[in-house]
Formats: structure tokens, C-alpha cells, sequence
């Protein structure tokens, strides 16, 4: 939240005066060590001014949990333990746009749990083809899909969308949504 204003992309998105805004911000708030109430804090508060931003603009907001991510870190650790996909630090976060979402009263499409889902369901070795390689080391990005994984989260977020009380739900076609539960 803090890195998108800084760098004047939400400036930039207010200025094209957009219909719907899809809120998925939040991963480099929850890299930050150490994470304290404060910075809970801190981050709904960004959340709360972006969407009375919006709103003062007649740009409906839907919220976005933040993604699972495969690795954490720079080291090719995987997010799996025992067959299960979860990224505990952004936990916080994520209950956080949930419940910014909420007292609002607008859409929150839950990346953060369907994403999971999904993982478990295709497996850690499949997800792990959806993350990018870094050149230099080989290793794999902790943060950013390639072509494969961007779709992976595409239809997550499109079904989770269709699902959601909003007219965008109406524009989705469910027949064409990969089905992972």
C-alpha cells in the first residue's frame, strides 16, 4: 500500500477515472519484518484512504485477498508443509482486507484461501511451474508467476468474482473457469 502510492501508480489510476477498482494490494506490507499491530494498523488505515479515494472519484471498490505465493523468501523455500499451502505471514493481512472490506460493505474476493485451495489440489511440484526463474541463479522468483501461473490466478480470481455481489459477476463465464474443487 505504501510502495503503489510512493511510486504514483494510485495517482495514476485515479486519474483514468476508473468504473471498478480491484483492490489487490498488500504483499510488500506483509514482507516487511517485524510484523506488529502497528503495522496492522498502518495498513488498514492505507486501505480505508484508497477506498474513500475511490469512492470520492464513483469508482467501486472490490477488495482482493493477498495471493499464497509459492516460496517464501529468496531461497527456493516452498510455501507446502505436508501437503497443505500456506503463507502464515500474510494471514494478518489478508483478515485485514476482509474486514476493511466489510466495514465498508463491498466485495472481498478471498485469493488468499482459494489460491491455497488450488495449490493443494494441483500439488507442489505442478505449482512450482507457475513461478518465475531468476536468470542470474536459477532460482525460482518468490513473487512473480509466468504466463501459466498469471492465468492460474486470473481464473481464481475470475470465479471468485462471479461469485461475488457486484454487476461485474454478470460478465463472467462460468463454463469457461477451470473447476479445481
Amino acid at each position: 500500500t505504501v510502495t503503489f502510492r510512493e511510486q504514483g501508480w494510485w495517482d495514476k489510476l485515479l486519474a483514468s477515472k476508473p468504473d471498478y477498482v480491484i483492490m489487490a494490494l498488500g504483499a510488500n506490507d506483509a514482507n516487511k519484518e517485524p510484523q506488529t499491530a502497528d503495522s496492522i494498523l498502518q495498513f488498514k488505515e492505507n486501505l480505508r484512504r484508497f477506498y474513500r479515494e475511490a469512492e470520492a472519484i464513483n469508482a467501486k471498490t472490490i477488495f482482493v485477498t493477498l495471493n499464497q505465493s509459492m516460496y517464501r523468501g529468496d531461497d527456493d523455500t516452498p510455501v507446502f508443509r505436508d501437503g497443505k499451502a500456506i503463507r502464515a505471514d500474510r494471514i494478518p493481512y489478508s483478515q485485514a482486507i476482509r474486514e476493511i472490506a466489510a466495514e465498508f460493505k463491498v466485495p472481498c474476493l478471498d485469493l488468499f484461501t482459494e489460491q491455497a485451495k488450488a495449490m493443494e489440489q494441483i500439488g507442489e511440484k505442478e505449482c512450482a511451474t507457475y513461478y518465475c526463474i531468476q536468470r542470474l541463479s536459477d532460482r525460482h522468483d518468490p513473487s512473480h508467476t509466468n504466463i501459466m501461473g498469471a492465468h492460474f490466478l486470473a481464473n481464481i480470481i475470475a470465479t471468485e468474482l462471479s461469485k461475488a455481489d457486484t454487476p461485474l459477476a454478470k460478465g463472467i463465464n462460468k463454463k469457461r473457469l477451470w473447476q479445481y474443487k
